[in-house]
């Protein structure tokens, strides 16, 4: 059984990819956060977290 706590870290980790796809896309291609940022208008702190879910 999950705990409360993992349920909402899974659900907020997949909305996480699905609000920005651009710049998972660009992430995971070996675009640095300094350009990805740029192109797409998110913060570099966003973006990190969401690399690190990616």
């Amino acid at each position: 059984m999950s705990s409360a706590k993992e349920v909402i870290l899974n659900s907020s980790r997949k909305l996480g990819l699905k609000v920005l796809p651009k710049g998972a896309r660009l992430l995971k291609k070996g675009y640095s956060l300094a350009n990805v940022s740029k192109l797409t208008g998110t913060s570099v702190n966003t973006l990190r977290k969401v690399k690190k879910i990616a």
